[in-house]
């Protein structure tokens, strides 16, 4: 109750959380740019607020730091505990960068760009630059998760597809 969602028809709120138990989540009655830290105790502290919007919050794999879309078109990245952000992804001429989703190492972020004209899959190292085109399709596509897996990864994205709507894929690491 009270998060703010991305979607209202889909129901869709950005949401995250560590393997140690702590959520991060947008309020719906906080300003603009705001994260907060929940941990399972306690009341939801503010960790990180600026003009314009913090969308699609993901939380690192070991809960150190938070990547997230700024109100500008770039991807940042702020460490928790010193309270100081960063941009990994900087806006391209005419194009924006989003929805990044963590490495299961923590050492590379997957997101969407638009740079190419359809939104298309990219990875970049958490150090930052340009990064470098996964793959891309005939419809829009965005990072949903990357896990681990015995073999390498598996990276889960959803595209939109006009005529089914949103579906959902997976790419390996050969692409």
């Amino acid at each position: 109750e009270g998060v703010r969602l991305v979607w209202s028809e889909s129901g869709r709120a950005w949401v995250a959380y560590s393997k140690t138990g702590t959520l991060l989540y947008g309020r719906e009655t906080l300003a603009e740019g705001t994260l907060l830290w929940q941990g399972r105790q306690g009341p939801a502290v503010p960790i990180w607020k600026r003009r314009g919007p913090a969308v699609a919050a993901r939380l690192s794999p070991d809960g150190r730091s938070i990547a997230f879309d700024d109100s500008e078109g770039n991807l940042r990245i702020l460490d928790v505990e010193r309270g100081v952000d960063r941009i990994v992804v900087r806006r391209g001429e005419n194009s924006n960068s989003g929805v990044a989703v963590w490495a299961p190492d923590g050492k590379r972020l997957a997101f969407c760009s638009n740079r190419g004209g359809n939104w298309d899959l990219y990875e970049v190292p958490v150090e930052g630059g340009e990064g470098k085109k996964l793959f891309s399709r005939e419809f829009d596509q965005c990072p949903g998760s990357w896990v681990a897996t015995p073999t390498g990864s598996l990276l889960a994205y959803y595209e939109y597809n006009p005529k089914s709507g949103f579906d959902i894929g997976l790419v390996d690491d050969q692409g």
